[in-house]
């Protein structure tokens, strides 16, 4: 049986807050969107999808704003509608699906059953949504590669603490090697790699044995003889 992976729970929250918000946004409910965002910044401050959708989402609402602006008070001519139509197939061949679908949308509220308009919308959707399911599998590929990176370099720090722990530091030395091919700016592996070469180069040094001089035995002296007791002649 193969090896079943199992995503990071965080990484899936971030993943459907990201659905979450790209439906929203295709519905122009950018406010709603972006609460979305700020929910996947909560989990991962830095996610690069989340900052990008999050730009995308600002963009469009300002283009919103500004759109009545910009836009005709008469009603469309045939030749203005021509033109919104070449302009909206302009931006889908580039990729650019929202601003095509802001071209379509200028037509379909002047006139809502205008087929061109409506065919061609329907058709910048479609494409829209794929291009955001392929977004979506590459930025779950990259978070899972993430995710399973983190997990090899905690396995090779704990496997060089054991190692440590033993006295095999050129073995621990390795260990810490492996963590830095997965990530070269990995400030753990720096702080590994000096704390093995400190204790390797304790252990090289000799161990000076203090040797206590030998004690001097103290010889007393010689006893000098005692007087000779002075003998009392009879009177």
């Amino acid at each position: 049986m193969g090896r079943v992976e199992v995503m990071n729970p965080n990484l899936e929250k971030i993943a459907k807050h990201l659905r979450n918000a790209e439906e929203f946004l295709r519905s122009r409910r950018y406010s709603e969107a972006l609460i979305e965002i700020d929910y996947v910044f909560q989990i991962d401050s830095r996610n690069y999808q989340g900052r990008t959708l999050q730009d995308r989402i600002r963009l469009l609402q300002k283009k919103e704003e500004e759109a009545p602006l910009h836009q005709a008070i008469e009603p469309l001519t045939k030749e203005g509608i021509y033109e919104h139509v070449r302009i909206a197939d302009y931006h889908l061949r580039a990729g650019r699906y929202d601003d095509a679908l802001i071209e379509t949308d200028r037509i379909l509220k002047q006139d809502p059953s205008n087929y061109q308009a409506r065919s061609l919308s329907e058709r910048i959707r479609t494409f829209q949504k794929k291009a955001e399911e392929a977004t979506q599998q590459r930025t779950q590929a990259h978070m899972q590669d993430l995710d399973n990176k983190i997990q090899a370099i905690a396995q090779h720090l704990k496997e060089a603490d054991k190692l440590i722990a033993m006295k095999q530091y050129q073995r621990a030395l390795e260990q810490v090697a492996q963590v830095t091919a997965l990530d070269p700016t990995n400030h753990f592996a720096q702080a590994y790699s000096e704390t093995i070469e400190s204790l390797m180069n304790t252990d090289a040094q000799p161990v000076l044995k203090i040797v206590a001089p030998p004690l001097k035995q103290t010889v007393a002296p010689p006893s000098s003889p005692a007087p000779p007791k002075e003998k009392i002649l009879p009177r």
